[in-house]
């Protein structure tokens, strides 16, 4: 009987050193990213010391979230220069994935105060409330007619997708922007879906979404994707139920302008903060509406 080569190691001996499964191993040979050393006529594979060292490397860079294809086309090109250029790479894509991380954990803890807010708000009753500039994500909608649910289901997709694809932010929770001009119509239209961004974009983001910094939100054109929600007074009111039936509180909210002595200055802003995503039923449903307004000259 020939004596094993002590320098190799069976498929499940080397499993057992990687601290890995028989199965990934397999995988790993299927791929072409980790083939044995050695394939004897009776089908056993054999490792080397060598591939314990190669295991390793495989290890650590999925640990730094490269995929099996990456990591297979770099061990193909291996050197210092690739490897320090692989490096960098991942680093980049390490960074952006920490932005994302802290993007979500902002979304989780803003969406958990607006819904505590919420939760004890009385439903319909306007107050008055100061807010700071704030940027929103846009995808325009019609001012004039409403969407067929078809032709609304698709520009919210587009919405949703643009936010999370080149925006790479959260789209929840979203919302609807009324032109002012239509708010006394008895039409409440939306124009646009928005989702707030967090902080505020750099010329990079002004230039993708075509946003002008320092031009009137009123005056951007309409294929803009970024618009500001202008700081200042806003009447708000929390509407519970379905969108179909937000036109009282926007009785509400204009008699209240109205007894207050205020005149509307702005657009009006829906913010679903119970939404779709977190209550089927329409009626558990609770958006903010927000209206900008100042004193009037009024005497």
């Amino acid at each position: 009987m020939k004596k094993k080569d002590s320098s190799l190691f069976l498929t499940s001996e080397f499993a057992r050193l990687c601290h890995t499964t028989k199965d990934t191993l397999f995988h790993y040979d299927d791929i072409g990213l980790l083939k044995p050393h050695l394939v004897k006529e009776n089908g056993y594979r054999y490792y080397s010391i060598d591939q314990l060292y190669l295991y390793e490397i495989i290890y650590e860079l999925k640990g730094i979230g490269c995929s099996l294809d990456e990591i297979r086309q770099y061990l193909n090109f291996q050197s210092e220069v690739t490897f320090s250029d692989f490096l960098s790479r991942k680093e980049d894509d390490l960074r952006e994935e920490l932005i994302r991380i802290h993007r979500s954990m902002e979304f989780m803890e803003n969406t958990r105060h607006m819904m505590d807010d919420a939760a004890s708000a009385v439903p319909e009753i306007p107050e008055i409330i100061s807010l700071p500039d704030k940027y929103m994500v846009v995808t325009p909608k019609s001012s004039q007619n409403r969407l067929t649910q078809r032709r609304n289901a698709e520009v919210m997709q587009d919405h949703f997708h643009f936010c999370e694809e080149e925006m790479k932010i959260n789209n929840f929770p979203y919302g609807h922007i009324i032109f002012r001009e239509t708010l006394y119509s008895g039409e409440i239209n939306d124009a646009y879906i928005f989702s707030y961004y967090p902080g505020i974009p750099d010329e990079s983001i002004c230039q993708k979404t075509g946003y002008r910094m320092h031009t009137d939100p009123a005056l951007q054109p309409k294929d803009v994707r970024m618009m500001l929600q202008p700081a200042g007074t806003y009447i708000s009111a929390y509407h519970f139920g379905s969108r179909e039936t937000i036109g009282l509180t926007y009785q509400n909210i204009f008699q209240f302008i109205d007894k207050n002595r205020m005149r509307i200055t702005g657009n009006a802003y829906e913010l679903n903060i119970v939404s779709f995503l977190s209550a089927h039923d329409t009626k558990q449903r609770v958006t903010q509406v927000m209206i900008r307004v100042e004193a009037s000259d009024r005497s």
